[in-house]
């Protein structure tokens, strides 16, 4: 038998909030709960891949209506694995080009931060 895992459990391992994981289940990003015999909802070990692939999509910018469209691709199978590769593509030069403005960004507040440091030691 599968592990399960609650609610609870995923937002601590994903640090996501409750909030959002019902959100993306409301908005059928993520429609893959079940419920156990107290009627308490979980996710299989399987399901967990697809919250990483959410996950992983919105932090790159995608929205969830792409997301979503993405996610029916994937349930079509293999017939739509080139669309799926474009997508993911696009998304990696996406990923990539945020990598590249945020150590820019690092590199600027590093500096910022030594002349503060100057400044604050010369007092």
């Amino acid at each position: 038998m599968s592990k399960k895992y609650y609610i609870n459990d995923i937002c601590k391992i994903y640090n996501i909030s409750e909030h959002t994981l019902r959100y993306y289940d409301k908005k059928m990003v993520l429609n893959c709960f079940k419920r156990d015999q107290n009627g308490y909802r979980y996710l299989d070990e399987n399901d967990l891949k697809k919250i990483e692939l959410i996950i992983c999509l919105k932090k790159t910018n995608l929205s969830l209506k792409e997301i979503t469209l993405y996610l029916e691709l994937v349930n079509k199978g293999d017939s739509t694995m080139k669309e799926r590769y474009e997508i993911i593509k696009n998304q990696l030069k996406i990923a990539k080009d945020l990598k590249m403005d945020i150590e820019l960004q690092i590199k600027y507040l590093v500096k910022k931060v030594d002349i503060f440091k100057k400044i604050l030691n010369n007092d």
